[in-house]
């Protein structure tokens, strides 16, 4: 027989709530309808104190043609811990619904957490948006535009102001990711890499005025939210040229961001989960969140 001795806060535990409906929309040519969902990561005694909990909104990624939204949870754990509550949502896919609706669907689901805050004890005024490459292109869009009423003449539910973005391997000029594979891509593979962005924005062929009105760096001012900007210097989906600059852009404007390379990083690279890399994540959120 033998003891072990472990301090309480070594270790906290988490609880997983899923399959929320935030919303119910039209679906199938407005013959049928579909519930939108999400899944909440929360601290395990979230209900048991009086303090309200930071809230990470999650945006996992696929090309803006695929996504799950209980792939990264596993990951996602630690931020519970450390007292965050995650929300993990669902969000149309191109060819379900062309951009900006995905705009609308994460600020569906913020609305939502907030009618429920009482609920999970939810801190509203401290919201991070995070999400990795499609997933955290609309998490820039979205925090780039939350005090905005219309984008691209599709009206917005209100929602509170955001406190920070982080963004993993995310497009932020969508003009230049284009051009770019028209440059670099052979001719047979094109398809594969401009088909998404043609299905995001309802399109045939390339659209200037459409490309330009969906790239979060055409939105930075001195208002956008802290950001936090994670890109391999390898990817070839998204080149570390979008996110240099971004963050120089971001930098002009004297908003608090940066810039973490990962050496030898790919698209999608799970270095980037790695406890250092956390770490770095914790440390910028906290550093805004009060």
């Amino acid at each position: 027989m033998q003891y072990i001795s472990i301090p309480d806060q070594q270790h906290r535990r988490v609880t997983l709530i899923p399959e929320i409906t935030y919303q119910n929309e039209a679906y199938w040519f407005g013959q049928t309808r579909r519930d939108w969902r999400m899944s909440l990561l929360l601290p395990f005694d979230y209900n048991q104190q009086q303090q309200r909990h930071p809230v990470v909104i999650w945006l996992s990624g696929g090309s803006w043609q695929m996504s799950d939204r209980s792939a990264y949870l596993p990951e996602l754990t630690y931020l519970a811990r450390a007292g965050y509550v995650v929300a993990s949502i669902d969000y149309h896919m191109g060819m379900e619904g062309t951009f900006p609706i995905q705009i609308c669907d994460v600020r569906r689901a913020i609305n939502y957490l907030t009618e429920q805050q009482s609920v999970y004890h939810l801190d509203m005024q401290a919201i991070t948006l995070m999400g990795d490459s499609a997933g955290g292109h609309l998490a820039l869009m979205t925090g780039y535009t939350s005090q905005e009423k219309t984008l691209m003449t599709l009206d917005l539910p209100p929602i509170p102001k955001i406190q920070n973005v982080v963004a993993y391997y995310a497009p932020s000029d969508l003009v230049a990711l284009w051009e770019g594979y028209q440059q670099r891509v052979p001719q047979a593979a094109q398809f594969m890499y401009s088909a998404p962005l043609k299905n995001l924005l309802g399109v045939m062929a390339f659209d200037a005025a459409k490309f330009q009105a969906a790239s979060p760096i055409n939105y930075v001012s001195d208002q956008v939210p802290a950001t936090l900007l994670l890109q391999g210097d390898r990817d070839h989906w998204v080149p570390l040229d979008q996110s240099k600059r971004l963050y120089q852009r971001l930098q002009a404007e004297k908003i608090r961001s940066e810039l973490l390379i990962l050496k030898a990083g790919n698209h999608i690279d799970s270095r980037f989960f790695a406890p250092a890399v956390k770490t770095r994540v914790l440390d910028f959120i906290q550093n805004t969140v009060q």
